[in-house]
């Protein structure tokens, strides 16, 4: 019986690195049979090993159980009925969480395991096969459902999952997420791929090598290197190193690499343009391959070895990582994003990789240590290589580089037993020996992961006018003074009163002003990033703010300028307590703090694609000022934002939503319900807008704790218009092989703003340059390095993913084929990363004509798919029964969205018909990354944003008072 020391396991997946240095779960055992031993006990010398068999220790150990339900235990397939068939698993479901994403897997051994070991000198060699079921983790710190807090074989309750609340057995426990159970499964319905997974467990050494029959990478830029792993070329994409992996494919041999037919009637047909696939796209799974994802596109050897393997290798040119202190897993930049008691951002190092860097005749290592057994027990090593297939989830490929290599190191004790025998018989040889390691996951994994130092937004200090906002109405010229109690001698409100600032001449401050407008956007596109997989996208409807008018009449004069926010229908709100009421600053001080008060953009907005779901809610830091004519419908407002993401874990439901269930209930705008989750879960709400995944309400605001934008992200609409916004490329792209090439976005070095969102070095302010290396971390955070020191521990980079202009396949700019470098276009054209117009979308919406293709499912379309089963879930499966389940989808492919620059989005502007004006309002804008990779990675941050949005305009004449319900 072999169990693993999960403490001291090195489990590396995939190619990015993000997702290397993963522990795995300890006390998962695995029992074999050992026969044909060539001596005689006691030394039995060497020996075939087979299984698995039955682990001795009760239910503690049992890790025969029944695959549809795996807190059945079983011996035989009937003991499952319908939860059949019955089969051995590899350890306990084994959390991991890296990049933002996590998972929990379900590892089971699939066949017969096989091998041999020597009992003298401790080697052995073992084949197990897995298939390892990857499902969408609950949380970022916890992936899998929990049982209980005490140790090994103790009892308690499963935290969540489909047995939340019921008993369960400790048959794992994780150094990093805790105690894990068979009798706590994964839900079902968060399965994103069955990878199969061949691992050759050796106390050897054990290399790769790459040559010429291994694949070429396929990310554009790396093309003419070649990777460790991909996919064939069939319905099946098992996971190859090279052809020799590949089953034939219909009459061909198969391709390790090759691209197939996705969805259409050709499905699993190799391929090599998408007119081989009617009705689909020809491409391949999972992310585009590439050696490695270091800054410069070099990896070295990391000096000294990390403790899993030789050679280890690290980005020396960056990505730099800061990471929690206690929470490894979760990225950081400051100590606010560690959200655990205790937590501080104060680990940091440089990506880890493989040191191949793509190199025929270079090689990766990994080492196994024998340990020769002592009275029947042994403490070896095992170590392992395997080829990972991609899961249905982009993120978590676009995490953890999938397809890829992986590599496990897995220290434990091997006990060597007599079988038991009947009295007075012969002892048989002995009873088991060396296996595998618990698990082996394909997925996103615990590693430290890159943050992105948070963006600051600069707050504007007020500037006195005169006199204006000293809380006096002083005559003569002032009509009222927005910080004085109404009367006084106002002609107004105070909540009606201009201050200083809303204009750029002051000429309207403490003023009245002559009428009110409500904006409200309806649910309409947003693009965010360049790699196309968070583009077409829905925005909430009923995303509303209220703003005064001033400087027209509303009759003759009908070209005013606009001030807001003001506090609306729902009222002010407390910056981070979205709940909490307020009418000043005051009310929201806690303690704890609950921030500025102030008014939100909306409801939270709810986002989810490539498998990461995030909820997003917005906050006016300093006023909306504009212009509009009431009359005509023309429009321009400049709007600042914090944007706070919150990374959470369901891809059907990133927000909480306000949910009402009385029975004549319709769940429309002003009914009431209640949270469905989030820090309000079960408390009453009012529904303030509807999005793809249900009502939302600022009363049901997201867990802060999922909070991955520190004090928001920086978000400029400058401006939203009725008119034309034009967004062209003009900064070189920072991404390895793509410096030739200009991006739209970037974040700022130096300045007075370091790390906000930049197009040019104007955007940054004396000093800035837009896209430069600055320090990340560290007391000059933010500063351009050089010339700035960043200090030990700290890193010269840029925050986010290295910037391309998108995502898509390389081809020649006119005649659109494929090529690598310019020499293999016609003459006059140039080798680029394709992306084309969409015939009847706005100037600038483009996709890629050469893929990459995107699988999504055709009702869900937020799901990512390879396969139609990846659309439905196992429990829709007769007699399967699963409520929240979309069954009966299929997975249909895309060519990947790209922005096709200069985009010229044209906005519409209709006449006011009494009070109201409806149209379109358009705007292109820079977004700066978050902390979290997992987003970043998905969506290609720092990058361009567009909003295309249907609006409604509402104006009044004369404003409303607000009274005592708003400052």
């Amino acid at each position: 019986q072999f169990e693993a020391n999960g403490d001291a396991a090195d489990l590396d997946t995939g190619w990015t690195g993000q997702s290397h240095d993963n522990k795995v779960i300890n006390d998962g055992a695995l029992t074999l049979n050992v026969s044909g031993c060539a001596g005689a006990s006691p030394s039995c010398g060497q020996c075939n090993v087979d299984g698995p068999i039955e682990n001795a220790g009760g239910t503690a150990s049992d890790n025969h159980r029944c695959t549809g339900d795996t807190s059945i235990e079983c011996t035989t397939d009937a003991d499952c009925g319908t939860k059949a068939p019955c089969a051995f698993f590899f350890g306990a479901p084994l959390p991991l969480s890296s990049g933002g994403v996590s998972v929990c897997v379900v590892n089971q051994v699939i066949g017969a395991v096989t091998g041999t070991t020597n009992t003298d000198d401790g080697t052995s060699e073992t084949v197990v096969d897995l298939i390892s079921r990857v499902h969408t983790g609950i949380t970022v710190s916890q992936p899998c459902s929990n049982c209980g807090t005490g140790g090994f074989g103790t009892t308690g309750t499963c935290s969540g999952g489909p047995r939340s609340g019921l008993p369960c057995t400790v048959n794992g426990t994780s150094p990093l997420f805790g105690n894990t159970s068979f009798d706590c499964p994964p839900d079902p319905a968060g399965n994103i791929g069955n990878l199969s997974i061949a691992l050759d467990l050796t106390t050897g050494a054990d290399s790769r090598t790459l040559t010429s029959a291994n694949p070429n990478c396929t990310a554009p830029g790396f093309t003419s290197l070649k990777c460790f792993c991909d996919t064939c070329n069939d319905a099946a994409a098992e996971a190859c190193a090279t052809n020799a992996d590949c089953p034939p494919s219909g009459a061909q041999p198969g391709i390790c690499g090759g691209k197939r037919c996705q969805g259409g009637t050709n499905t699993g047909a190799p391929c090599t343009t998408n007119t081989q696939c009617p009705g689909g796209a020809c491409g391949r799974p999972g992310a585009a391959t590439q050696p490695n994802q270091c800054s410069d596109a070099t990896c070295s050897p990391n000096t000294p070895p990390d403790n899993d393997s030789v050679n280890e290798g690290v980005c020396s040119g960056g990505p730099f990582e800061q990471f929690c202190a206690i929470e490894t897993f979760r990225g950081c930049s400051t100590d606010a994003d560690c959200t655990k008691p205790g937590d501080t951002c104060t680990n940091g190092r440089f990506r880890e990789c493989y040191t191949d860097n793509g190199q025929v005749g270079a090689s990766v290592q990994v080492q196994g240590t024998p340990d020769p057994p002592v009275n029947g027990q042994s403490s070896p090593t095992l170590g392992a290589f395997f080829c990972l297939p991609p899961t249905s989830s982009t993120s978590v490929n676009a995490v953890a580089g999938l397809p890829g290599l992986g590599r496990l190191t897995l220290p434990g004790t091997a006990q060597l037993a007599p079988v038991p025998t009947a009295t007075g018989a012969t002892p048989a040889p002995t009873a088991t020996p060396v296996g595998g390691t618990p698990t082996l996951t394909q997925t996103a994994v615990r590693t430290a992961t890159p943050t992105v130092a948070p963006t600051t937004t600069p707050v504007p200090t007020t500037t006195p006018l005169g006199t204006c906002g000293n809380g006096v109405v002083d005559p003569p010229g002032e009509q009222c003074d927005p910080t004085a109690p109404p009367g006084g001698g106002a002609l107004c409100d105070p909540s009606e009163c201009i201050p200083p600032g809303a204009t750029s001449d002051n000429a309207f401050a403490c003023t009245c002003a002559s009428g009110q407008m409500r904006t409200i956007y309806d649910k309409g596109r947003l693009d965010s990033g360049w790699t196309g997989t968070s583009h077409n996208t829905a925005t909430v409807s009923n995303t509303d703010f209220d703003s005064l008018l001033f400087g027209c009449d509303g009759l003759v004069d009908t070209s005013c300028f606009q001030y807001g926010p003001r506090a609306g229908q729902y009222g002010y709100r407390c910056e981070l307590n979205p709940r909490m009421p307020c009418t000043s600053d005051a009310d929201c001080a806690g303690p704890p703090s609950n921030g500025r008060c102030g008014q939100f953009l909306g409801p939270p907005l709810p986002i989810s694609s490539g498998g990461v779901p995030v909820c997003v809610t917005s906050f006016f830091p300093r006023p909306i000022t504009g212009t509009i004519d009431v009359s005509g419908g023309t429009s321009e407002t400049f709007t600042y934002l914090l944007s706070r993401v919150h990374l959470t874990t369901a891809i059907n439901a990133p927000c909480p939503t306000c949910t009402c269930n009385a029975p004549l209930c319709q769940n429309q705008i002003g009914d009431a319900g209640t949270c469905s989750g989030g820090a309000a879960v079960g408390q009453a709400c009012t529904i303030q807008g509807l999005s793809d995944f249900g009502p939302m309400s600022r009363d049901c605001p997201p867990d802060s704790a999922a909070n991955v934008s520190g004090g928001g992200l920086d978000i400029r609409f400058l401006p939203t218009t009725t008119g034309t916004s034009i967004k062209d490329a003009t900064l070189p792209c920072t991404a390895p092989g793509f410096s030739q090439f200009d991006c739209p976005c970037d974040t700022c070095a130096g300045g007075p703003t370091p790390n906000a969102p930049c197009a040019s070095n104007a955007d940054c302010g004396a000093g800035g340059v837009c896209g430069a290396n600055r320090c990340i971390g560290g007391a000059n955070d933010g500063q351009l390095c050089p010339p700035a020191s960043c200090g030990t521990g700290n890193s010269c980079g840029r925050p986010g993913v290295a910037t391309k202009p998108n995502n898509c396949n390389f081809g020649c700019s006119v005649s659109q084929t494929a090529c690598a470098v310019d020499s293999d276009c016609p003459v006059g054209e140039s080798c680029v990363p394709l992306c084309v117009q969409v015939a009847g979308q706005q100037t600038g919406i483009g996709e890629c004509p050469l893929g990459p293709t995107v699988g999504q499912c055709s009702i869900e379309t937020f799901r990512s798919c390879n396969t139609d089963a990846d659309c439905n879930p196992p429990l829709c499966v007769p007699p399967g029964a699963c409520p929240t389940c979309q069954c009966g989808q299929t997975c249909h492919f895309i060519q990947e969205p790209c922005h096709v620059f200069p985009m010229a989005l044209q906005g519409q502007a209709n006449t006011f018909v009494l009070n109201s004006s409806s149209g379109t309002s358009v705007n292109t804008y820079c977004v700066p990354p978050t902390t979290s990779p997992a987003v970043n990675s998905t969506a290609g941050l720092p990058g361009e944003g567009v909003i295309i949005v249907p609006h409604h305009y509402t104006k009044k004449f004369p404003p409303d008072a607000c009274g005592a319900t708003c400052p």
